[in-house]
């Protein structure tokens, strides 16, 4: 361990914790491997609870820890929804996404349950390299990004090059640009993907670092991860991932004034996504923002998108299409012989986005009112109150990163990706994961430093 208080350093000195390192190793490749590659959040997650399962099994408590699963009001309103998705098959014009979007909701509920079971009697010896484990694997990860995306991806083109990549092997081609067949050029729209996890997994990051270290080194430390983070994120071309890392931070300086704030703007924020969606929709088309040329191609896209997606809804208002309909929805939108829709007018200032569905909403409210209706709405809102009611009651350093993750979470949630993508619902339940993680680490500190943490 590098960095540690001093009550740590001598209660676990070095010699003895080799098992413990080897156990936290997995959690570091974790938190940097989702920045690599976002579609390896569902590996990722899976990786991380069967880390905390061996080592549970190892100190002897595994079954013990598994029938103490975690119960309340969040759970139980996370499981109706789940139901209800489930149950949307009935009327959705194929069972089958359905199923599928209820299925993966219920892999990710039970894992992060499992997580948070496993976690709850962790050792400090064991915790201290596992919260470790989470800034360093960000950190390292953030750092090799920024330095790729402010070279132009030349360490990137480098690896590619020198694993003997070749034209056709890398994905989608038209990002890649070749050369006698080396790889010459990557567009910078291939960093996007990366940033997603960025912002999500700092808060965790930083929660760790608070629970293991004290003095000027947490400090330091902490100040570090949050600029290198930044710098990345702003060095992507994720302009959703720029805004999260901004709001995230926002209600982290919130919560320093007054948790009750932070807690109540959270909350607030996150009904209004929920259950005033369409008139949010509306008043932006309103508002000639899909036109705007001032504004990015993609967000005049998404207004686009959410405007005509918000059209159909009203064809279905009260309990949806149908969840996973979007995307088969759009498939059957184009016309014969085209498999993908028509990007061209994104370099063409003076053409308007098309009116039709996207391959994805690129908004988690619009397609829970689209595919579900007003009532799972309803059921994702109250889902959501009860999150932000639980971070709340949280000691009061854990709960102020918690109302950052989840700030981060929504804004995030509403402009990027489609709702019931493996990789997209993997990312959030990692972050649930590893911040249950740091927060074991805030725990089980000494009291004498415990009391003085971030």
């Amino acid at each position: 361990m590098v960095f540690v208080n001093q009550t740590d350093r001598s209660t676990y000195p070095l010699r003895t914790r080799l098992r413990s390192i080897l156990i936290a190793t997995p959690v570091m490749i974790v938190a940097g491997g989702v920045i690599v590659s976002a579609k390896l959040a569902p590996i990722a997650l899976v990786v991380l609870v069967l880390t905390l399962a061996v080592s549970a099994f190892l100190r002897g408590s595994l079954v013990h820890d598994l029938k103490a699963l975690p119960r309340g009001g969040a759970i139980s309103s996370c499981l109706l929804f789940t139901a209800y998705v489930a149950a949307s098959a009935l009327w959705a014009q194929s069972s089958l996404p359905a199923l599928e979007a209820a299925s993966r909701l219920l892999a990710a509920l039970i894992v992060v349950l499992a997580c948070q079971a496993l976690v709850r009697d962790e050792t400090r010896q064991n915790i201290l390299h596992m919260s470790e484990g989470i800034w360093i694997g960000l950190l390292v990860v953030c750092v090799l990004f920024a330095v790729d995306a402010m070279t132009r991806q030349a360490l990137k083109i480098f690896i590619y090059n020198s694993v003997g990549m070749r034209p056709g092997d890398l994905k989608p081609e038209s990002w890649h640009i070749w050369k006698d067949g080396k790889l010459v050029w990557i567009y910078s729209t291939d960093l996007t993907r990366n940033a997603f996890g960025m912002p999500l997994l700092m808060w965790p990051a930083l929660l760790g670092i608070a629970g293991i270290m004290d003095g000027r080194a947490r400090i330091v430390i902490r100040l570090l991860l949050m600029v290198v983070v930044a710098v990345a994120v702003f060095q992507s071309t994720s302009e959703t991932a720029k805004i999260a890392i901004c709001v995230g931070t926002i209600v982290f300086a919130i919560s320093h004034l007054s948790l009750k704030a932070a807690n109540v703007t959270t909350a607030v924020a996150i009904l209004v996504a929920c259950l005033a969606t369409i008139p949010l929709v509306r008043g932006m088309n309103a508002a000639g923002l899909s036109n705007a040329l001032w504004l990015p191609a993609s967000a005049r896209s998404r207004v686009a998108i959410w405007n005509h997606t918000i059209d159909r809804t009203l064809e279905r208002p009260i309990l949806g299409v149908g969840a996973g309909m979007t995307y088969q929805m759009h498939r059957e939108s184009l016309p014969p012989q085209v498999d993908k829709p028509d990007w061209s007018w994104i370099k063409d200032q003076n053409r308007s986005p098309p009116q039709t569905l996207s391959l994805h909403a690129h908004n988690i409210f619009v397609q829970t009112w689209f595919e579900l209706g007003a009532v799972g709405a309803v059921l994702l809102a109250t889902t959501c109150v009860f999150l932000v009611s639980a971070v709340g009651r949280m000691e009061r350093a854990a709960a102020r990163h918690g109302l950052a993750l989840l700030a981060t979470s929504l804004v995030l949630a509403a402009s990027s990706y489609g709702m019931w993508q493996h990789w997209f619902i993997a990312m959030f339940a990692l972050s649930v994961g590893l911040f249950a993680v740091a927060a074991r680490s805030l725990a089980t500190a000494p009291r004498a430093l415990g009391e003085r943490r971030a």
